[in-house]
């Protein structure tokens, strides 16, 4: 058992999203680390780093000392946009402006990452705002979906396009229900890497879904035992992957 875990994660580490027509080499992969709830360290080859919904909150702390040239916010609640423990100068992009009242659109391409936002809410009655952001990092397309709270309509499905990587919330409560949250995977996702993420943990056990219960059921599930992964654009049988990482404090 120990060494066929171990040989499914050596393929991940070589994980490749297959885009057709690109045929671009990279030097080195981009690597995805997660730093629990729903904040990701993404490192382009040429070391770019983008962080995503930082948090300090509950049970959940960022590693000392991290560093970030760019940090997206998907909107402004404490578990979300808490940028206080950073060491190094950093670029904000908050898809909502202060106060949580209006969204701030995005659209910019930094150090050659190109990333965007699309409007979204946080609950089903448009109470709360929510932003998805999409990272377009050397033909590989990543959305983080933030606290989204509602299906998509198909304008959104439009506007984010296509996803190589989807990190998706997946604890309920807050977010989505389990249901939708496969409903999004279908709309989004051919060929993908699904990273769940903002579920119920012993950092933060208020939540009603773990990650194993949206794994439940599901074909082609891989736990990395990690804390991060390697991604690299070589070519693969084309299928959706559901990838749990690890939180370690």
């Amino acid at each position: 058992m120990m060494k066929r875990l171990a040989q499914t994660f050596a393929a991940l580490i070589l994980f490749i999203v297959s885009i057709p027509g690109n045929s671009t080499e990279q030097a080195e992969p981009i690597r995805l680390q997660y730093l629990g709830h729903a904040a990701f360290l993404i490192t382009t080859s040429s070391g770019t780093r983008i962080l995503t919904d930082p948090a300090e909150f509950k049970g959940y702390k960022m590693p000392s000392g991290i560093e970030a040239d760019f940090v997206t916010i998907s909107h402004e609640h404490i578990d979300h946009n808490n940028t206080s423990s950073l060491a190094s100068d950093f670029t904000s992009l908050s898809g909502c402006l202060p106060g949580n009242q209006k969204f701030n659109y995005i659209d910019t391409t930094l150090n050659g990452v190109h990333i965007y936002n699309v409007a979204s809410y946080h609950d089903p009655g448009h109470h709360g705002l929510n932003s998805i952001f999409i990272l377009e990092i050397e033909g590989i397309r990543i959305a983080h979906l933030g606290d989204i709270g509602t299906e998509l309509s198909k304008d959104q499905v439009s506007e984010i396009g296509a996803i190589d990587i989807l990190l998706i919330p997946v604890g309920g409560k807050f977010t989505i229900p389990l249901d939708v949250a496969d409903s999004i995977v279908s709309q989004l996702c051919d060929g993908s890497i699904i990273v769940p993420m903002h579920y119920r943990t012993e950092e933060f056990d208020s939540l009603p879904h773990s990650a194993e219960d949206f794994l439940r059921g599901k074909d082609d599930v891989v736990r990395t035992h990690q804390t991060e992964m390697m991604i690299s654009p070589l070519s693969f049988e084309r299928k959706n992957i559901y990838c749990k990482m690890e939180y370690k404090d």
